[in-house]
C-alpha cells in the first residue's frame, strides 16, 4: 500500500469514527463536525474566538445548509487546510484566488 493510501485510509478512518457517534454514519451532525474541528483542526489552540472561528468552519464545511457536514464537505476542509498549511511551511503568502471566470 502506498503512503497516499494510508493517508487516504486514515482520513477516512477520522471521518468515519466522528460521524458514528451519533445518528446517520455517513454525515456529521452539528456536535461531531464541532468535535472534529475542535480536537483535530483547532488542537491545542488557546485563541479567544476559538468558538468564533469552529461556527465559521461549520458554516463553511455545510455546504447546503442542511445541518449536516458530508465526506465530500469534509474533504473540501481538508484540502483548504492541507494548502494553506503548505503555503505557511514554505513560508510563501497564500496566493489570491483569481479574478473573472476561471
Amino acid at each position: 500500500m502506498s503512503q497516499l493510501d494510508k493517508l487516504m485510509d486514515k482520513i477516512i478512518d477520522l471521518f468515519q469514527h466522528y460521524a458514528k457517534k451519533e445518528g446517520c454514519i455517513y454525515t456529521l451532525n452539528k456536535a461531531e463536525a464541532k468535535e472534529l474541528i475542535t480536537k483535530e483542526f483547532l488542537g491545542e489552540c488557546k485563541e479567544k474566538n476559538t468558538q468564533q472561528k469552529m461556527e465559521q468552519y461549520m458554516t463553511q464545511l455545510d455546504n447546503n445548509q442542511d445541518g449536516e457536514v458530508t465526506f465530500i464537505e469534509f474533504m473540501s476542509l481538508v484540502s483548504i487546510f492541507t494548502v494553506f498549511t503548505n503555503y505557511d511551511l514554505m513560508g510563501c503568502q497564500v496566493p489570491a484566488p483569481p479574478k473573472g471566470k476561471c
